[in-house]
């Protein structure tokens, strides 16, 4: 409140000076009644009067001397404490800065005031600021190809714009949404922006945007290959102007026609265009689109094999594109110039620019930005469901969900018992079977001679009687496993939404506590279900490349998060091939390698690492994972491949982990083993039957699986590669 005071007074004082004078017979600008009042004034206002001062140089483009008062009201405000003032001056500088086609000072500008901003958000003044500097840092790095910064700019401020509930402004951020996606070639989400944008703007009265708006969903549809949408949008856009069209938005579409006309091989109607956007650009004095509008022409004449034209183009496209911060446009003159010597047979020129055009364009877009628009995308879209989550739960009683979680509680614990109940009882009937059959089995072998056939018969129900008790067993374990997920899925909802709503210290601890047990258990019941799956598994071998296994194992465990000081290294060649059933070797790898890295060794004096090495030697595929972690007591050394143990107080999956590698391992016919090296490192070596075809075979047949398991060849650190 006190800030809006303070401005409102400062604009009395001045228009009070400008009416004084011209009550006297002068006449003043704003800017000379602004100077009169600097130079009567010696408090701390003064901030506020400079930026003025530089905000009226801005409006008539006289933008160095509004740089010079800018930059004074910074160094005033700074001194002076007024946070504000420093703020609005480094973001007004920022958006010069941008009109002069200096974009990375623009940035420099305004991402220095960012964190002032972000600091006094709670103000509506700062938060007003804090949106125009978003905007103006996503325009500024989406012309600088930074495209992951610009999407996050922008995302900033669509947020903030969204909350103030301004249709005008939620347009605009959405449309520069649009160009982003638009400058990457992601045309179908661009059109989905703008055709956002579109339906936004026309929830209000002001609608002197739709002009651009339009003659932009043009561009898009004609990249899209959708021509005759094209020009019928760009038509409309331009029409609706009615010939008062600002030249920004006469270049864009004319650019638009001239593409669609490209496009339909009509090159002396795109030619006109796309001279007229170039026109424009030039008399507009915009440097952006004059390169731009070059490339395209460029482009026309090199297809209509007019040579002479395209060399002067390119020329004076280059010398342009040299001077300029626009990355993605300097790469396209490097295209077009590589197809242009091509055209004339000058192939070691052309090679030079090929060169030049794939070393820029990796520059701005490679697997960092995809990984990086990709998280930023995803975060924004988590923002939004949980956003409609919580405008959800506002309709909802508190107490009634805290009752309902309750309720549920105890349901899911009588749900448990009774699981637990049945589970333990089949197992003693199993038991109980597999021990009456050890008895029938001792009598008969004393009346051997006599009762051989009853023998035999009586053997092999007590077997059947074995295998549908083990297979009730099993279906059991799956069955229950995959119905107690629905609930506990429910409980940690529940969980999830009483944690964002009760406040009680003791209350919030225990559903921390609860939503923690549920999520280990969600852990265990999904590994049970594993062991079904493998035990039911259909062998169908397939050509596998273990690197790749190995690979896209470590990306899981990468996702799930490396510790930082961590090295883990690989040792696989790249032509490593087996015929084997690729989730059942992955069930074994992903076990290896994940607990080799969950279990490290948390010591500040110890360098972590994780080796793993993949070879096959006598048809047997052998993997070593070898880690310096906190290791596996001799205690425990014949008990870790059983379901259930768990050999350090870190494990979180009920220690099912090394049994489902061991029944993933025997189904393929290898096995796996684990010591304890004298450096007192862990070495887990899983052998696997290169050719799980002789497996199956050998099965059917009787027949032995394969060779004898050969030695695992050992590879120094220096002979792997790093793997992250």
């Amino acid at each position: 409140m006190y800030l809006k005071i303070r401005s409102f007074w400062l604009f009395v004082a001045i228009q009070a000076l400008a009416w004084h004078v011209q009550g006297q017979g002068q006449r003043l600008s704003p800017i000379d009644s602004i100077k009169k009042v600097i130079a009567q004034t010696t408090h701390q206002d003064l901030s506020a009067l400079h930026y003025n001062l530089g905000f009226e140089y801005y409006l008539i483009g006289d933008f160095d001397r509004a740089l010079e008062s800018l930059d004074i009201a910074r160094i005033i405000s700074l001194k002076a404490g007024d946070s504000l003032y420093f703020v609005k001056a480094g973001r007004l500088s920022g958006q010069i800065f941008r009109r002069q086609n200096k974009l990375n000072k623009s940035v420099s500008s305004s991402q220095a005031v960012v964190p002032v901003a972000l600091r006094n958000s709670s103000n509506p003044s700062f938060n007003q600021e804090l949106e125009f500097l978003y905007n103006s840092l996503g325009i500024a790095y989406t012309f600088l190809a930074q495209y992951d910064s610009a999407l996050d700019n922008h995302f900033k401020c669509l947020v903030l714009r969204e909350a103030r509930g301004d249709n005008y402004d939620i347009s605009i951020s959405l449309n520069n949404i649009g160009l982003l996606y638009y400058k990457i070639k992601s045309y179908p989400k661009a059109l989905e922006f703008y055709e956002k944008s579109l339906r936004e703007l026309e929830k209000g009265t002001n609608q002197d945007f739709k002009a651009s708006l339009l003659v932009n969903l043009g561009l898009c549809h004609s990249k899209l290959k959708e021509y005759d949408l094209a020009k019928s949008y760009i038509e409309d856009g331009l029409t609706s102007c009615a010939g008062q069209c600002d030249p920004q938005l006469e270049i864009e579409g004319n650019m638009g026609l001239g593409f669609s006309f490209f496009q339909l091989g009509n090159y002396q109607s795109a030619r006109e265009h796309f001279l007229k956007s170039y026109t424009f650009s030039k008399t507009s004095n915009n440097p952006r689109f004059e390169l731009e509008s070059l490339v395209y022409l460029i482009t026309v004449e090199n297809r209509d094999r007019n040579f002479e034209m395209a060399g002067k183009y390119l020329f004076e496209a280059e010398a342009l594109s040299q001077g300029s911060e626009y990355s993605s446009l300097r790469s396209d003159v490097y295209k077009e110039y590589a197809r242009y010597f091509n055209e004339l047979d000058e192939f070691e020129k052309a090679a030079h620019y090929q060169k030049k055009y794939i070393e820029h364009s990796e520059a701005i877009f490679n697997e960092r930005l995809l990984e990086s628009i990709s998280k930023i995308e995803t975060d924004f879209d988590q923002r939004e469901n949980m956003r409609t989550i919580r405008e959800k739960e506002l309709a909802l009683d508190q107490s009634r969900k805290l009752n309902f979680a309750i309720a549920g509680l105890f349901l899911l614990a009588g749900a448990l018992a009774v699981a637990m109940f049945l589970s333990n009882r089949i197992v003693r009937r199993v038991n109980v079977a597999l021990g009456e059959a050890r008895n029938q089995l001792e009598i008969q072998n004393t009346e051997l001679d006599k009762l051989v056939e009853a023998r035999t018969e009586e053997l092999n129900r007590s077997n059947a009687s074995l295998r549908k008790a083990m297979a009730e067993l099993d279906h059991f374990i799956y069955k229950t496993s995959h119905d107690i997920l629905g609930p506990l899925a429910t409980l940690k909802g529940i969980t999830g939404l009483a944690l964002m709503d009760v406040k009680e210290p003791l209350a919030r601890d225990y559903f921390e506590k609860l939503d923690i047990t549920a999520a280990k258990l969600n852990s265990v019941l999904t590994r049970l279900m594993i062991v079904n799956q493998i035990n039911n598994a259909l062998l169908v071998p397939v050509k596998v490349n273990v690197s790749q296994i190995i690979e896209s194992v470590l990306v899981l465990q990468r996702k799930e998060g490396i510790p930082a000081r961590m090295n883990v290294s690989t040792f696989v060649p790249p032509d490593v091939e087996v015929n084997s059933e690729p989730q059942l070797l992955s069930i074994v790898l992903e076990n290896l390698i994940g607990n080799a890295i969950k279990y490290y060794n948390q010591s500040e004096r110890v360098d972590p690492f994780v080796k793993i090495t993949a070879v096959v030697i006598n048809k047997q595929l052998l993997v070593e994972v070898l880690d310096n972690g906190i290791g596996i007591s001799e205690e425990m050394k014949h008990e870790v491949f059983k379901m259930f143990t768990r050999a350090s107080e870190r494990s979180d999956t009920g220690g099912v982990g090394l049994y489902l590698s061991q029944q993933a391992a025997d189904k393929l016919g290898g096995s796996i083993s684990f010591e304890t090296t004298p450096e007192k490192y862990t070495r887990f070596t899983a052998v696997i039957p290169a050719d799980l075809q002789k497996v199956i075979d050998s099965r059917q047949g009787g027949k032995p699986a394969g060779a004898a398991p050969a030695k695992l060849l050992k590879t120094s650190p220096d002979a792997s590669r790093k793997a992250s």
